[in-house]
C-alpha cells in the first residue's frame, strides 16, 4: 500500500475505477489485504486508518469530516465493514451522488428506541474509560468475548495491542464519536436509496443476517448475500468468497 494522505493509502493503477474500503472499529486498511488482491487488477482501491477528530459530536459528523478528506474527485464505489458500513450508510445519505455501488458488511442501521440509544450510549461511555484506563491486552480480549464477535484468539489481541499502544485515548474517542447510541435511523434512507447495495453478513451473525433480509424486502435496489460459515467478519473469515461476491456485484 501507498500513502497518499495522513489518513488513506492506496493500491492500484489510479486510471481504474475507483474502490474506497473502510475497515472496522479496531482495524486498520491491511484488514482488507487479502479481498484487496483480488481486485487490485481492475479497481483502484483506497484504504482509510479511521482517525478520530477532536470535534465531532456523532457518526453523522464524523463521516462528513471524513468524506471531505477523501482523495478522490470523482464518483465511486464503496465497501465498509461494520464500523466502516454504518459510515458508508451516511455516505450513502449525505453524499449519494459521489457513490456509484456500495457493499455492506454486517453494518447496523440504527436504533429506533430512544431506551436503546442511551443503553448503547452508556455502554459504549464505560468501553471508552476501559479502552483509556485499562491495559490494552485486558480490554481487547473483553472486548472480543461479547456475543456479536468469534472470540479472537491470543495472537491476535497481542498483534493488535502491539499496533494499538499508546493510541489508547484514539481509541476511546473514536467509540464516543461514532456510537451507535448517538447515530440517527438510517432506515428510511436505506429503504428509498436509489444506489445498487449488496448487504453481506454472516450465517452465524443471525442479527445482521436478519438486517440483511429486512433491507432487501423494503428496497429492491439491494441485494443480501449470506456467507454461511462466517459470523461478523465474513471479509477475514472468507476473504475469496467476499471478493468473488464483490466482483459480480460490481459488474452486474
Amino acid at each position: 500500500m501507498q500513502k497518499v494522505s495522513e489518513h488513506w493509502y492506496t493500491q492500484g493503477s489510479e486510471h481504474n475505477p475507483a474502490i474506497v474500503f473502510l475497515h472496522g472499529f479496531l482495524g486498520d486498511p491491511t484488514d482488507w489485504q487479502y479481498v484487496a488482491k483480488h481486485l487490485t487488477n481492475q479497481y483502484y482501491c483506497l484504504f482509510v486508518d479511521l482517525p478520530s477528530f477532536e470535534e465531532c459530536s456523532n457518526i453523522g459528523d464524523y463521516a462528513e469530516r471524513l468524506f471531505s478528506s477523501l482523495p478522490l474527485k470523482n464518483p465511486f464505489h464503496l465497501i465498509g465493514y461494520s464500523l466502516g458500513s454504518r459510515i458508508a450508510m451516511h455516505w450513502l445519505q449525505q453524499n449519494p451522488a459521489q457513490l456509484h455501488r456500495v457493499v455492506l458488511e454486517a453494518g447496523h442501521p440504527g436504533l429506533k428506541n430512544a431506551e436503546q440509544k442511551k443503553q448503547r450510549e452508556t455502554n459504549d461511555a464505560i468501553w471508552q474509560q476501559r479502552f483509556e484506563q485499562e491495559p490494552l491486552a485486558v480490554s481487547l480480549t473483553q472486548w472480543y468475548q461479547q456475543p456479536v464477535f468469534s472470540a479472537a484468539d491470543a495472537d491476535t489481541i497481542k498483534s493488535k495491542a502491539t499496533r494499538l499502544e499508546g493510541r489508547q485515548t484514539h481509541i476511546g474517542r473514536l467509540l464516543k464519536q461514532t456510537s451507535l447510541g448517538n447515530q440517527q435511523d438510517l432506515w428510511p434512507t436505506l429503504t428509498r436509496c436509489d444506489n445498487p447495495v449488496l448487504y453481506v453478513s454472516g450465517g452465524l451473525d443471525t442479527k445482521y443476517s436478519d438486517i440483511g433480509q429486512q433491507l432487501a424486502q423494503y428496497n429492491s435496489n439491494i441485494v443480501h448475500k449470506c456467507i454461511e460459515e462466517s459470523g461478523h467478519n465474513c471479509h477475514n473469515f472468507a476473504p475469496e468468497i467476499f471478493a468473488q461476491f464483490t466482483i459480480h456485484f460490481l459488474t452486474s
